[in-house]
């Protein structure tokens, strides 16, 4: 709406100095622009990693056909066809080895991307991996593009997004600046987990992030789970609980309670350590202080964590390597 009175607004100052005709076409123009920021083309990036499996989605210049070319060496040898035609692409390649580093390039009507590699999951048991957790993180300001080089420089095996992904409102035009392009290098290679936020459901539902994100094959997207290694992951909707669709809260429950039944990984952290991370480059917020909360500072970070074998260590760490706080934990089997 704010848009579209700038548009109203504009034109009519137009109009009073350069004349009807003139400021039509002037207005075209803008309106065509706008439009053709929102579907840029973007590169290819990874999603939905698993030990056999991965998603390798971009954004063509044009309509098209896409092909993935991949292979365990630079010279590739092996690719994969998405059967759609469009600009959009989102590519499955399946029958891949676990722990294992691939090679791949994109095509688009003949015009291939940079080149890029990705590791498939691990599916041994004890294997040791890291992650990384950011979130509130999509402004596309400088504190944003300061924890994009922190990421790039800890290389976790992947990242996992707590929500508000994109600001003011997860609307698709604001994606390729606050999304792709701080984290264009990263993802190329590292796949990234995220959950919707409050903001990013503020333009059509999430309509956006659903479009974008591919985090786990046939799931909603709004909530799903994957493993990694001897660890089972759960990503949940907390916007669910906030009006969303009627009954989705109590499917949402349900699929939590079966997928935890479910799942044979043995790592369990032993009890509940709770750890809220916003720090991803917005604005910062004054930070709160509770009688369990054992470290509270409000400064941009991210959490990286490392899980060798039986133990679990966590730290809090700014741009600039400054670790605020660090946890060490055993975690338990069964």
């Amino acid at each position: 709406m704010a848009y579209n009175n700038f548009v109203r607004e504009w034109s009519k100052s137009v109009l009073r100095a350069m004349g009807l005709g003139k400021a039509l076409s002037a207005a075209r123009c803008l309106l065509n622009s706008a439009v053709a920021s929102k579907w840029s083309p973007r590169g290819p990036y990874v999603q939905g990693v698993t030990p056999t499996s991965a998603v390798i989605a971009w954004m063509s210049g044009e309509t098209g056909a896409g092909v993935v070319k991949y292979g365990k060496t630079p010279e590739l040898g092996r690719e994969e066809v998405d059967l759609g035609i469009g600009r959009r692409h989102a590519v499955v390649i399946t029958t891949l080895d676990p722990g294992s580093t691939y090679h791949y390039r994109v095509d688009s009507a003949g015009a291939l991307s940079a080149p890029g590699t990705f590791r498939t999951a691990p599916a041994g048991e004890d294997s040791r991996f890291s992650f990384a957790v950011v979130g509130d993180s999509g402004n596309g300001g400088k504190g944003q593009m300061a924890l994009a080089d922190l990421l790039e420089r800890l290389e976790p095996d992947f990242i996992l997004h707590t929500g508000d992904v994109v600001y003011p409102n997860g609307e698709q035009g604001h994606y390729n600046r606050r999304f792709f392009s701080p984290y264009g290098d990263l993802i190329r290679e590292i796949p990234v987990f995220p959950v919707l936020g409050n903001h990013d459901v503020r333009e059509g539902n999430g309509a956006a992030f659903l479009e974008n994100f591919h985090p786990s094959l046939g799931s909603t997207k709004r909530y799903y789970s994957f493993d990694w290694s001897d660890a089972h992951f759960v990503a949940l909707d907390s916007e669910l609980y906030y009006g969303g669709e009627d009954g989705s809260a109590e499917r949402q429950k349900t699929f939590l309670e079966r997928d935890l039944t479910a799942t044979v990984k043995r790592l369990k952290i032993r009890g509940v350590t709770y750890v809220v991370s916003g720090g991803g480059g917005r604005r910062l917020y004054p930070a709160g202080k509770g009688l369990l909360t054992a470290c509270s500072r409000s400064v941009h970070h991210a959490v990286v964590v490392c899980v060798d074998g039986g133990r679990l260590s966590l730290e809090a760490v700014e741009p600039d390597g400054t670790v605020l706080d660090r946890v060490d934990s055993l975690v338990s089997e069964g």
